[in-house]
């Protein structure tokens, strides 16, 4: 755990190509180049973009997804000679078990990928300021919604603590409407910067490119209920909101676990956001983060373990029903990062409620 005032830095801004960040005074920008899984849809307007290859596998629960075949968006030089070297690659050939012939792609560049989302972020904060950072969660969950957007096409979705608002913006390509909350002038501003810069640029959620989805930057803090409030705020909630909040059905956050308190005050409000309106389902995407402890004398996750204490309540609830399924990462790598073997293992986690409304 960080010591109070303690500097902390995401390892998504460590390996991000140089040519694709600008930092001033501990200020950001970055390009966030990525891949869609499906080579019929365009999420940004980018005429001179080539088709990418797909293939077909089944994901989790849900029916036959595309999926890329090259999972590793790094950079490689091109070997091949211009000259007649049919004889030696053919000889050079390799096959599977089953005498199959191994095609082997050229990895793409982010220079060959016209997909891109700007984003305005901080980088090393102190713990009190995490939200102004990406980190690898969140990018976790990016693949995760650009693989299955038909899952979420239409719907009215909420992120619980947006930060600069990445995972918003791409819920917003699939989604008819998206609250992206988080509570902080300065994260809230940020987020409002970055869905203003790029959400024109994304092709709209229906077959209708001119219907794109609407984005609103509200506050919810955790510790307080969502009230409407005639402050004439940028980020404060009107009756017009909390009718719309009525319609959500998709939940999702990203790397916020990591204060046992926060904590607390997270599935508080997720319970009460999912016990309202219509069901939902929440889907959370968080890296398991170890340390040596001398109190435990051994490597553990004490905000893990309490995040997973909270699933465990939520499983054995009496007034709701929850099921609750540990996601398998086997979808697409859509953006640039590197997936740690803890995301691989543990990250994304399905939460969905039967019943919106407490029984009686």
């Amino acid at each position: 755990m960080c010591e109070s005032g303690e500097q902390v830095l995401s390892d998504v801004h460590v390996y991000v190509p140089p040519s694709s960040q600008l930092i001033n005074e501990g200020h950001a920008i970055t390009r966030f180049y990525f891949e869609i899984p499906d080579s019929s849809s365009q999420l940004v307007s980018s005429p001179s973009r080539k088709t990418p290859h797909t293939a077909q596998e089944n994901v989790c629960w849900s029916s036959a997804k595309q999926r890329l075949e090259s999972r590793h968006l790094e950079s490689h030089d091109d070997d091949d000679d211009d000259g007649d070297d049919d004889d030696e690659s053919v000889a050079m050939a390799t096959v599977d078990e089953d005498g199959d012939l191994v095609v082997v792609r050229k990895r793409r560049s982010h220079c060959e990928l016209q997909n891109v989302i700007v984003i305005n972020h901080s980088m090393a904060t102190t713990l009190d300021s995490v939200g102004l950072q990406v980190w690898q969660g969140c990018l976790l969950l990016c693949d995760f919604l650009l693989t299955h957007r038909e899952m979420f096409k239409g719907r009215v979705a909420l992120e619980m603590g947006s930060g600069v608002g990445l995972a918003s913006i791409v819920m917003a390509t699939a989604a008819s409407h998206v609250f992206a909350t988080d509570t902080g002038t300065n994260v809230l501003e940020m987020c409002q910067r970055n869905i203003d810069h790029n959400c024109h640029n994304l092709v709209g959620y229906s077959d209708k490119s001119e219907e794109k989805a609407v984005v609103q930057v509200r506050e919810l803090d955790w510790l307080q209920s969502t009230k409407s409030t005639d402050d004439p705020g940028p980020f404060q909630w009107s009756d017009k909101d909390i009718e719309k909040l009525e319609e959500v059905t998709v939940i999702i956050a990203a790397d916020v676990v990591y204060d046992d308190d926060l904590t607390d005050a997270f599935f508080n409000t997720l319970i009460r956001l999912m016990s309202t309106g219509k069901d939902k389902t929440a889907f959370l995407a968080l890296e398991k983060r170890l340390n040596f402890t001398i109190q435990d004398l051994d490597v553990t996750c004490k905000a893990y373990d309490h995040f997973r204490w909270h699933i465990t309540r939520l499983t054995s609830s009496q007034d709701v029903k929850y099921c609750v399924e540990l996601l398998p990462i086997d979808f697409p790598l859509c953006f640039q990062y590197r997936r740690t073997e803890q995301l691989e293992k543990e990250s994304a986690v399905s939460l969905w409620s039967g019943a919106s409304n407490y029984r009686s």
